[in-house]
């Protein structure tokens, strides 16, 4: 029976706004500790949410890092540079005690050293499995998506009305364990007026075995009555569980369709996704045949059950 679990390598939002919840309860504690002297109940009640706080950020912590170590130190670099920012100017602008703040100052400065060496090493170790796309492709043009790397290639820009465009992509699966990759594509106009411009199949499917590296083309073909700019978009989705990592390079990632919020939310944690998918800007000139040679109706559904074609490119 096939596997439909959806895999996410960076574990779940819920766990990610858990921890930062927790470690703004830290910093702000540890700011308010650092300030004038508290009244004793005050104090307790500080220390109290400074527990709950490291308590709960621990736990969430661990729950992330099963899953992604990787993603927990770039959460964790830029969280360490707020917090060092943070004590730095409560000991030096303080005017209570300043052995907690200077404590706390040096906890971050570990945390961020340890996250960022970890961050170097996994990305500069060495492969125990060939890295094929890295070997191909420059490291900007791969992108990364729960543990699936792909490369989307666009052999041209601009085609004539009714012209065949093939978009590529090459596929890499980092794990010992099978994945299946769901490719999506929908289209957006820059302008002109609305009207089916593009046939190509809604939804791809490809099941990759462990380690396994392989090629996908989508055959894209433009409307005859079209021209103008426009934007093809492609989103992706992983299923399968289990397995180990085996290619542990990280590329950057990619997401589907998110709001600006979250995407400015998850940056500012140092987990950047490209939100909206992949992009394919294509031009397409006026078709220069007369009107009696080309279908008249603009709006004529376009055939969209086009063959796909996979070919595999090593293991």
């Amino acid at each position: 029976m096939k596997n439909t679990h959806t895999h996410s390598e960076s574990g779940s939002i819920g766990l990610w706004t858990i921890l930062i919840l927790a470690l703004f309860t830290i910093l702000i504690t540890v700011t308010m500790l650092g300030g004038p002297r508290q009244k004793e109940n005050d104090s307790f009640l500080l220390w109290a949410l400074l527990v709950t706080g490291v308590v709960t950020a621990q736990w969430s912590l661990i729950a992330l890092a099963r899953k992604n170590r990787y993603a927990v130190c770039m959460f964790l670099l830029p969280v360490s540079f707020l917090g060092l920012l943070i004590s730095g100017v409560t000991v030096y602008a303080g005017t209570g005690p300043k052995t907690k703040p200077i404590l706390f100052l040096v906890l971050f400065a570990v945390v961020g050293v340890a996250a960022l060496a970890f961050i170097i090493w996994s990305q500069l170790r060495k492969e125990t499995v060939p890295n094929i796309l890295r070997q191909q492709f420059k490291a900007g043009d791969i992108y990364e998506i729960d543990g699936v790397q792909l490369v989307p290639i666009q052999t041209q820009q601009e085609i004539a009305a009714g012209d065949a465009l093939p978009i590529h992509f090459a596929l890499q699966n980092c794990w010992d364990s099978e994945r299946t990759v769901t490719l999506s594509l929908k289209t957006t106009m820059l302008y002109v007026k609305k009207r089916e411009v593009f046939a190509f199949p809604r939804e791809m499917e490809v099941t990759l075995r462990p380690c396994e590296v392989g090629s996908l083309t989508i055959p894209v073909v433009s409307n005859t009555h079209a021209h103008g700019k426009y934007t093809i978009r492609a989103s992706a989705t992983i299923t399968g569980t289990g397995g180990t990592r085996v290619r542990h390079w990280r590329a950057q990632g990619v997401s589907t369709v998110i709001s600006p919020l979250m995407s400015v939310a998850l940056m500012t944690v140092g987990l950047l996704l490209w939100g909206g998918g992949l992009q394919f800007p294509v031009k397409i000139r006026k078709s220069l045949l007369p009107d009696y040679l080309t279908p008249q109706d603009d709006n004529a559904p376009m055939e969209n059950n086009l063959p796909c074609s996979y070919e595999e490119m090593g293991m």
